[in-house]
C-alpha cells in the first residue's frame, strides 16, 4: 500500500506525465513531467498554476466531480456501464474517471474561447451556487426513520428532536450518494460526521461504504439535518438516529470489554476536557484473537487491527492487537471495537492520556 505524503508522483501506469497523490488514492489531476531546464513553475506551484483545484475533491473518482467555480458541461453515460457509485480501486473505472474528466475540463475551456473569454467559470474562487430546489420533512425524533426525496442539485431538510441528554448514532442511507450535516439549531457549525462511514463500519452497522453516519453525543435540543447528493442527483433518503450503548473508558483506568453474539461489537467512549493525544491500548484475552479498532479521524473513517512486530516486542502484547494514538478534541471521542473471525471474545482495554 502506498503511503506517500499528498504530492505529485510518476503516474503509475507508465504514462509520460505526474498524477496528483492525495495520500489515500491517485486523483484524476495530471501533468506533464517538468522540463529539464530549472523553470519557475514546478508541483510546489500546482495550486496556484490551477487555482481550480483549490475547492476540488482530490479522491479518485469513476466521473467527474462538481467544482462550484466552473460551469458542468454535459457528459454522455458511457451504454452498459455499471460499477459502484465512486471509484471502488478498478483500474478500469479509474481510467474512464480521468478521460471523463479531461474531456469535462476541454469542452469549458472551448466554451470559454466561444464566448470570447466571458465564460462564467471564475479560476480564482467563488461563492459555492444555491440549491436550485429544497424538500423538507417534518421533524422526527430518534424512534421514528423518516425517508424523503434529494432534488436535483437541491437538498432535503428536516430537524432532529432529541428529548434525552444521550449517545446517538446518527446517519443515512441513499440510493445514490448522499452527504449529511447536522447542526445544533440556531447555530452555524455543524458536527463532525464523516461523508464516508466506510466499508469496515458499514460491515458492522449496515448501509453502504458511501452513506454517512457515526455516533454523536447530543444533548437535548433541536438539531438542523441537511442532505445533499454529491453528484447533484435526485435520490431518496433515509435518516437515522438511533440511541447508543456504549463503554465508557476513563484514561488511566483499564478495562475489560466482552464482544458476545448479541452485539458483535463494542463502542468505546473515550471523554476529554481539552485536546490532547492519547493511545489506545487492545489487547485480547488469548493470543488467537485478532481485533481491529475502527475511528473517525477528522471526517475520515480509519480502522487499524495489528500492532506489529515492533510495537508488540517494544511495549507487549500480541502484533494481532490493536493499538492506535488519536489526537482527542474536547467532549466525546468514539472508538468501535470488535473481534474480526470470532462472535465472542474478551478484550483488555486501557486508555493513557497526555
Amino acid at each position: 500500500m502506498l503511503t506517500k505524503e499528498p504530492g505529485w508522483y510518476p503516474d503509475p501506469q507508465g504514462l509520460p506525465q505526474v498524477r496528483l497523490w492525495d495520500g489515500d488514492d491517485w486523483t484524476d489531476y495530471t501533468q506533464p513531467f517538468a522540463p529539464l531546464e530549472e523553470v519557475a513553475h514546478g508541483p510546489t506551484t500546482a495550486l496556484d498554476d490551477y487555482p481550480y483545484l483549490a475547492d476540488a475533491d482530490l479522491r479518485a473518482t469513476q466521473g467527474p466531480r462538481t467544482v462550484s467555480t466552473w460551469t458542468p458541461a454535459p457528459v454522455l453515460a458511457t451504454p452498459g456501464a455499471t460499477g459502484p457509485r465512486r471509484s471502488g480501486g478498478g483500474l478500469v473505472w479509474w481510467l474512464v474517471g480521468a478521460g471523463v474528466v479531461v474531456i469535462a475540463i476541454i469542452a469549458v475551456a472551448a466554451n470559454a474561447l466561444i464566448d470570447g473569454g466571458s465564460s462564467n467559470a471564475d479560476p480564482g474562487g467563488g461563492a459555492d451556487p444555491v440549491p436550485s430546489s429544497t424538500s423538507t420533512l417534518p421533524p422526527f425524533a430518534p424512534a421514528d426513520a423518516p425517508t424523503g426525496t434529494v432534488p436535483a442539485d437541491g437538498a432535503l431538510t428536516t430537524v432532529l428532536e432529541i428529548t434525552t441528554d444521550g449517545d446517538y448514532f446518527v446517519g443515512a442511507t441513499g440510493d445514490e450518494d448522499v452527504e449529511m450535516t447536522i447542526t445544533p439549531s440556531g447555530t452555524t457549525e455543524p458536527l463532525a460526521l464523516p461523508d464516508d462511514r466506510g466499508n469496515a463500519l458499514a460491515a458492522l452497522v449496515g448501509g453502504t461504504w458511501s452513506d454517512p453516519g457515526y455516533w454523536l453525543t447530543l444533548p437535548a435540543g433541536s438539531y438542523d439535518v441537511v442532505l445533499t447528493e454529491r453528484d447533484g442527483l435526485e435520490t431518496t433518503a433515509a435518516l437515522v438516529a438511533e440511541p447508543a450503548t456504549v463503554v465508557e473508558v476513563v484514561p488511566g483506568t483499564p478495562v475489560d470489554v466482552e464482544l458476545t453474539d448479541d452485539a458483535g461489537i463494542a463502542v468505546l467512549k473515550l471523554t476529554t476536557d481539552v485536546e490532547a493525544g492519547a493511545v489506545v491500548d487492545v489487547r485480547g484475552a488469548s493470543e488467537e484473537l485478532d481485533g481491529q479498532l475502527t475511528y473517525l479521524t477528522g471526517t475520515r473513517v480509519t480502522s487499524i487491527d495489528d500492532r506489529g512486530q515492533t510495537v508488540a516486542e517494544t511495549i507487549g502484547g500480541s502484533e494481532y492487537d490493536p493499538y492506535v494514538e488519536l489526537d482527542l478534541a474536547p467532549g466525546s471521542t468514539f472508538v468501535v471495537l470488535e473481534e474480526l473471525y470470532l462472535s465472542t471474545a474478551t478484550f483488555n482495554v486501557s486508555v493513557t492520556q497526555g
